[in-house]
């Protein structure tokens, strides 16, 4: 996502590499399943890549679940917690611990990040050989789980329909769908960073603006690479029952 004239402008974003494209960059072709049109997008594999992204104005990166050379396999499920307008990281630390303690009941690892604005990701790493479909149907069932249980939850798309209540977004899985990559930062004041968090820091007085680009450097010495595990310690999904539906 470009910024060509700084954080208070439009920005756009960029998918397809065309004659920009230098000879030492990596690209994939990802092929639409519905049009047809393949897309060459660039692959963020080396300091090369992010030095010509900063060049080019770009502050947030947006990254796929899936790598090259199993397009159709993710990575991971992703849960993407919006809080409602007026709310704050109170509602979504709430529907954040009831998610992580359902996926500990199903004896499934998470891995929680801020997504550098208000709302947060919860990733469950996967191993080879589900498909994207797999992953939507889980989130969605554990989703409908969660609101059931929460009332302040809802994975009701329509803005709407959610009367004040945090979106438990299940359908950022897919072919093709992007989540804010892990360490990148987002345009707004503060240049906050999305970052990996270990699940005790998630609670009602976590503040994503705290992490930023600024003092992030320090913040990996100290505890690491938390995102790791979202990329080594995939699983295979239970198979669930039928759900009831959700509110």
């Amino acid at each position: 996502e470009h910024w060509p004239k700084g954080i208070d402008e439009p920005s756009w974003f960029h998918q397809n590499i065309g004659s920009e494209a230098e000879p030492w960059m990596r690209l994939v072709e990802t092929p639409s399943r519905t049009s047809g049109r393949v897309v060459r997008r660039l692959v963020a594999d080396r300091p090369e890549v992010l030095r010509w992204l900063a060049q080019h104005a770009v502050l947030t990166i947006h990254m796929w679940s899936s790598r090259a050379g199993r397009l159709g396999e993710p990575d991971w499920v992703v849960f993407d917690l919006d809080p409602a307008p007026g709310e704050g990281m109170a509602q979504v630390a709430e529907a954040a611990r009831a998610l992580h303690t359902l996926l500990e009941a199903l004896s499934l690892p998470s891995v929680p990040k801020t997504s550098g604005k208000r709302g947060l990701h919860v990733l469950v790493p996967l191993l080879p050989g589900h498909t994207h479909e797999d992953a939507a149907a889980f989130a969605l069932q554990v989703g409908r789980a969660v609101a059931e249980v929460l009332p302040s939850v809802t994975v009701e798309r329509s803005k709407a329909e959610r009367q004040g209540r945090l979106y438990l977004d299940c359908l950022q899985n897919g072919y093709g769908k992007t989540i804010v990559a892990p360490y990148s930062p987002r345009g707004v004041d503060g240049a906050p960073v999305s970052t990996p968090l270990r699940w005790s820091e998630v609670g009602p007085d976590l503040d994503p603006a705290a992490f930023h680009l600024r003092n992030l450097p320090d913040r990996l010495a100290e505890v690491g690479d938390l995102f790791r595990p979202a990329l080594e310690q995939g699983v295979r999904l239970p198979r669930l029952g039928r759900s009831r539906g959700g509110r």
